[in-house]
């Protein structure tokens, strides 16, 4: 049996197999853990006739993670200007060259750019993903999964708590 790692900032979850499915964080599972502290008595997580439970912890995607590949966009853009512009006078630079030769840095620049904006844009309209991916899954005994949820919600309270004070 492995030590737990310890609690970070990211919430927990558990689940009764390995595969999942993985149940958190929601804010009933949040308050049934502060609630637990209260009732040494009642388990953060429920028990079950299994001698392992299964957590781990949520990572939460940004709107931005599941953009598609920037290559495609831009390649997207260049095509829709040459089709737009095909039969008229050229100019002096064609419409195929456009972005056509982006320097690593301006391509960084300009997908750093564009997530941003989808991020800023999803959290404006409540549209971030609220689903997670699950990290660092561990096999605990029930005991011990319980200890570590019984530690994540000390943790908590002394943030909302600190929080509270300034």
């Amino acid at each position: 049996m492995t030590e737990p790692t310890p609690p970070d900032n990211r919430l927990w979850c558990w689940s009764r197999h390995p595969s999942g499915p993985f149940h958190g964080p929601d804010p009933d599972q949040g308050t049934s853990a502060l609630d637990s502290l209260s009732d040494p008595t009642t388990p953060a997580i429920p028990e079950s006739d299994q001698p392992w439970v299964y957590i781990g912890r949520c990572a939460p995607g940004l709107a931005s993670s599941f953009l598609p590949d920037l290559d495609g966009l831009i390649g997207d853009a260049r095509i829709t200007a040459y089709d737009m512009h095909r039969d008229r006078p050229l100019s002096a630079r064609r419409p195929s060259d456009w972005l056509g030769n982006l320097s690593p840095a301006e391509h960084q620049d300009l997908l750093d750019r564009v997530g941003r904006a989808f991020d800023d844009w999803a959290s404006q309209h409540h549209r971030q993903p609220e689903f997670f991916q699950v990290q660092d899954v561990q096999a605990l005994t029930w005991a011990e999964a319980d200890a570590v949820a019984r530690d994540y919600a000390k943790e908590l309270l002394a943030v909302m708590a600190s929080g509270a004070s300034q």
